[in-house]
């Protein structure tokens, strides 16, 4: 594990660079829980790992992170931390990161609006579900903004007469009214100009992507890309130069090599990185020194294992650090959250026949009968058809695929199916999880078994030993004077 804090720490009470670089997510986030815990203002870009012509549809949302991000960054021109693969790309200029103000009782031309919310990549659907869609229906417009929840604007006539959030799932508006909403691109801020002369680019290139539009491929064509790290003052957390040498054997259309000819901050001298293993431990050991202690909140330190609270003073902020300085040590309650892991499906849709047995991560064993479309709300959908004891039916939709794996047992055997709602593929699940822990605990004591027992000392002063010892010798001579 790269340990990182303290020298962060150290290197930002002395100086507050443009843009710190570091090699991963997990790193950027760590960064910037230093230079929030010294009320340092940052933005931290996410790890953007497409490359040129990749087709965006399937980063959507690292897209929508990005943009969220650059437009914050463009805004305030803060410590802007950030992941080294990201800013290898080329990335969109401050122009193209637009917006304006709605307020109650302004007056919405609905044509000319319809058309900016298209050039600035909205998609027109019956009912909004997904960040950057956009509704219309009569006196109502819903828009999904990239960076909140999705916005209702009530019309009277042509007047803005109410503007509430509201819920995608189950499309209901909160009482709240607001007063007023900036409106930012889904995608771009570009004009009617600057979205045909894109449009018309993309048709042009040689790409496979599955269809050739702004939403997959306008981010690699933009007119005014820039390199971020120009006329910055930037410095690698880590040594990564092997990582971006490597990046570059096989990257296109990168930044110039030489923008990354870049110093990397010191070592730390008077602080160090430290690893809670043992609060208490760890306190009273230091008892010495000033110990601040970070949490959420007060209830999180409540519900601690702290024994004394005694000359500790306590920090409310969700982050994580954990360094000693000479003076003082700086500990943290809060754990760092896991990413979530999205698995592939193991199986394709059109591998799936009507007839096969399944089994539902959650509800179990059942028989895949088909696909379906089905509407809700007025939108259609497909949905997979699963049957269970009873003639209980599950529908998934096709894009929770993952859900769902093939039923695999030995030859000639007939599964039972489940039944929705007892409970029993959730006891099954827990039995087996109980199994395997005790397995593995099984096989941790057998290692530390191993790892303890000592092994039979062997008397090297035996006489067969010697003898043998002896007659090697002679062998050995031997052989060396003959070969002579």
């Amino acid at each position: 594990e790269v340990f990182l804090q303290a020298k962060v720490y150290e290197f930002l009470k002395q100086k507050i660079p443009d843009i710190l670089i570091v090699a991963n997510k997990k790193e950027a986030k760590e960064v910037f829980d230093v230079a929030k815990y010294l009320e340092i203002e940052a933005i931290m870009l996410p790890d953007f790992r497409a490359s040129f012509g990749d087709d965006l549809r399937s980063f959507k949302e690292e897209l929508e992170e990005l943009l969220v991000a650059l437009d914050r960054y463009y805004l305030k021109n803060t410590l802007l931390i950030s992941p080294y693969w990201t800013l290898l790309n080329y990335l969109p200029s401050p122009k193209y990161f637009k917006n304006f103000l709605l307020q109650f009782g302004d007056k919405i031309v609905l044509d000319e609006f319809k058309k900016r919310l298209l050039f600035w990549g909205y998609e027109f659907v019956d009912i909004v579900q997904s960040r950057g869609e956009v509704s219309i229906r009569g006196d109502i417009i819903d828009i999904y903004l990239r960076d909140s929840k999705p916005i209702r604007i009530s019309l009277f006539d042509n007047e803005i007469e109410s503007i509430r959030y509201f819920d995608e799932t189950t499309q209901k508006s909160f009482k709240d009214e607001l007063e007023s909403i900036r409106i930012t691109p889904a995608l771009f801020g570009l004009d009617e100009k600057e979205y045909e002369k894109l449009s018309s680019k993309i048709l042009k290139v040689d790409n496979d992507a599955f269809i050739k539009d702004i939403p997959s491929l306008g981010f690699w064509y933009l007119e005014d890309r820039i390199n971020l790290l120009l006329n910055k003052s930037a410095y690698f957390v880590n040594d990564i130069k092997k990582e971006i040498d490597l990046a570059y054997e096989y990257g296109l259309n990168f930044i110039p090599k030489d923008s990354f000819s870049l110093l990397t901050i010191k070592e730390a001298k008077e602080y160090k990185d430290v690893e809670v293993l043992n609060i208490n431990s760890l306190i009273k050991s230091r008892a010495n020194k000033k110990i601040k202690i970070i949490a959420k909140n007060e209830t999180a330190i409540r519900r601690s294992q702290i024994e004394s609270f005694n000359k500790l003073e306590f920090i409310y902020k969700d982050i994580v650090l954990n360094i000693e300085g000479n003076n003082e040590l700086i500990i943290s309650l809060n754990k760092r959250e896991k990413n979530r892991r999205f698995k592939k499906s193991k199986i394709l849709l059109d591998e799936l026949k009507v007839g096969d047995y399944v089994v539902h991560e959650n509800h179990g064993i059942a028989i895949f009968s088909g696909i379906e479309p089905v509407t809700v709300l007025g939108a259609t959908r497909d949905f997979l058809v699963l049957k269970y004891q009873g003639d209980d039916r599950l529908l998934v939709p096709v894009e929770n695929i993952d859900l769902i794996d093939r039923y695999v047992a030995s030859s000639g055997v007939i599964p039972v199916l489940d039944r929705l709602g007892s409970g029993s593929f959730v006891r099954l699940k827990k039995r087996v999880k109980e199994r395997l822990f005790e397995i593995a605990n099984e096989i941790v004591k057998i290692a530390a078994k191993r790892e303890l027992a000592r092994g039979e000392i062997c008397n090297i002063k035996n006489e067969q030993i010697l003898l043998f010892q002896k007659v090697q010798l002679e062998v050995f001579h031997s052989f060396w004077i003959v070969h002579e």
